[in-house]
């Protein structure tokens, strides 16, 4: 919304968020591996690591 992460970017951790509710919610989740653990805390680490622009 205020353009402090990429469309890009919120639209992954979007997804991941799908994720994230399916699991605290005990559903079955379909798709989720360690490799989507790892490619997440490489975004996150991304994401902590940059500095946002304020405009």
């Amino acid at each position: 919304m205020h353009g402090i992460i990429s469309r890009e970017d919120y639209d992954y951790l979007t997804d991941m968020m799908k994720y994230r509710n399916a699991i605290a919610h005990d559903f079955d989740v379909n798709g989720f591996s360690d490799e989507k653990v790892m490619e997440l805390f490489g975004v996150v680490a991304r994401l902590l690591d940059s500095k946002p622009e304020v405009v």
